[in-house]
């Protein structure tokens, strides 16, 4: 085989391993929270999966919430919701499979973060902003009707 054709049959697949890397995003960095979508909820199911977070509802209602949290990775996750510097409620470290329930109150609250707080995971990509709606865009979006 010529040297020209060797190299062809290395730079391809390099190139191919690559464009995988860049566009799968090895960046610390964690990827945008997706626009919210469907109505804002007080009760919300959580999974932590590696390396991130799986909801049932993309944004939280203020006031008291409830987040049914489980770990459903294959390693140990814990969940910290803050606002800012403020921890306003966090789960011990779970194992995989288990779960806890956190009741905090959000009155107030516009955004929060979803964080796991174990070594590494952050960097990894667990960590999620979390819209918070008061109650009054809640209940004027809700009842709001075309005429």
């Amino acid at each position: 085989m010529s040297r020209s054709a060797m190299s062809r049959r290395v730079a391809v697949p390099l190139a191919v391993v690559v464009a995988a890397l860049a566009a799968g995003g090895c960046s610390a960095d964690p990827a945008p929270a997706p626009p919210p979508s469907g109505p804002p909820t007080a009760d919300m199911r959580v999974g932590l999966v590696e390396w991130g977070f799986t909801m049932s509802a993309s944004t939280l209602r203020a006031g008291p919430v409830r987040l049914t949290v489980t770990n459903a990775g294959s390693t140990a996750h814990d969940l910290e919701v803050l606002d800012g510097h403020t921890v306003l409620g966090k789960t011990a470290s779970l194992s995989p499979g288990a779960g806890q329930t956190l009741e905090i109150d959000l009155s107030g609250h516009s955004e929060v973060t979803f964080l796991c707080t174990l070594p590494g995971h952050r960097a990894q990509g667990m960590v999620r902003e979390v819209r918070v709606v008061p109650p009054r865009a809640v209940s004027s979006t809700q009842g709001a009707t075309n005429t």
